[in-house]
C-alpha cells in the first residue's frame, strides 16, 4: 500500500483517523516529558556539581540532603533555614572524606573527647596552619599505647587538608609491607594481575600524596619488611626530599624503632620534620568478657 492508497484509507476509515490523531498527541507529549526529563537532569547536575546531593542526612536520608526529594526525582531546597539536620549531615560528610582517605568505619567519626589531652594543641595548631605545614613538609609523630586515640587524632589532620585542598591518604603500616612485599615479588611483569596493579598504584599514591598517614608504624612484619625494604624506604626518603609530609603513628619508643633493619637513616629524617607528641592514656576501646561471646 502506497502513501496516496493510506491517506484515502485514514479519510474513509473514521477509526483510523482518530488513531492518527492520537498518535499526534502521544507523539506531543512524549516529547514535552523529554524536555522536562532533560532540563531536570541538567539542574540536577548542576546541584550534585556544587555538593548539595552528595551528603544524605544519616537520620533521614529518604527526604533531607540538603534539599527534599519529590517522587525520586526531582528537588526542593530544605524549607527550614538552618535545615535541622545540617550537623548530621556535616557528620556524614566528614565520614565520606575519612572513608575515601581510607580511613575503615570505626575510624570515620573523630572526637576529640577519644584524643588523648597531650595531643589536643599540638593538633589544633596543626590543623590551623596546615597551608604552611604543606609547604614546609611537616609532618606529626603520635606515640602511645595501643588504642589510646592515635589514628583517631589523624583524622581530624584528614579532614582539615582534604577541606583545604590537599590529597591525603591513610596507609597501615603492615598493610603497605605486605602490598610492597608483593610488588617485589612479582618482579617487573609488564603484564599486572589485579593485586599486582593494586599494589604499584598504593606504591604511587604513597609517593604522591600531599599528605601520607602511615599507622603503626614499625609494627610491620620483619621478613616481609626486609624483602621490599628498598621499596618502603624510598617512599620515606622521596617524601622526605620533596618537602612532602608524613604523618605517623607508633607505639613503640625510639629505642625499639631504631632497632628494626635500618631504622636509624629513617628516623632521623622523621624527626627533623616530625614533632613527636608522646601520650601514656590508656586506651579507649571497649572491652567484652569472655562469658559475653558465648
Amino acid at each position: 500500500m502506497d502513501q496516496t492508497q493510506r491517506e484515502q484509507q485514514y479519510v474513509a476509515d473514521p477509526d483510523m483517523a482518530n488513531l492518527q490523531v492520537d498518535l499526534r498527541k502521544f507523539t506531543e507529549l512524549v516529547e514535552r516529558q523529554q524536555a522536562l526529563f532533560a532540563a531536570e537532569t541538567e539542574r540536577l547536575l548542576v546541584e550534585a556539581a556544587d555538593g548539595t546531593l552528595s551528603a544524605r542526612c544519616p537520620e533521614r536520608p529518604d527526604t533531607c540532603n540538603g534539599s527534599l526529594l519529590i517522587e525520586g526525582v526531582g528537588t526542593i531546597k530544605c524549607p527550614a533555614n538552618p535545615c535541622p539536620h545540617q550537623a548530621s549531615r556535616d557528620r556524614f560528610a566528614d565520614a565520606c572524606i575519612l572513608k575515601a582517605c581510607g580511613f575503615q568505619a570505626a575510624e570515620q567519626h573523630p572526637d576529640m573527647t577519644l584524643v588523648p589531652t597531650e595531643f589536643h594543641e599540638p593538633l589544633k595548631r596543626y590543623c590551623a596552619t596546615i597551608k604552611d605545614r604543606r609547604k614546609a613538609g611537616h609532618g606529626l609523630l603520635f606515640r602511645g599505647p595501643i588504642g589510646c586515640g592515635k589514628t583517631t587524632a589523624m583524622g581530624f589532620v584528614a579532614l582539615a587538608a582534604v577541606k583545604a585542598g590537599y590529597t591525603f591518604q591513610m596507609a597501615d603500616s603492615s598493610v603497605l609491607v605486605a602490598k610492597l612485599n608483593y610488588l617485589q615479588r612479582s618482579g617487573r611483569h609488564t603484564d599486572f594481575d589485579g593485586e599486582q596493579r593494586q599494589a604499584r598504584d598504593i606504591e604511587e599514591q604513597c609517593m604522591t600524596v600531599d599528605f601520607l598517614f602511615v599507622d603503626d608504624f614499625g609494627a610491620e612484619n620483619a621478613d616481609e619488611l626486609a624483602r621490599c625494604w628498598d621499596k618502603y624506604s624510598a617512599i620515606i626518603n622521596h617524601r622526605y626530599r620533596t618537602l612532602m609530609p608524613t604523618l605517623l603513628t607508633t607505639n613503640l619508643d625510639g629505642a625499639a624503632l631504631t632497632k628494626r633493619p635500618d631504622f636509624s637513616r629513617l628516623i632521623s629524617r622523621i624527626a627533623s620534620r616530625n614533632p613527636v607528641i608522646t601520650t601514656q592514656a590508656e586506651g579507649q576501646r571497649g572491652k567484652t568478657s569472655i562469658e559475653d561471646w558465648v
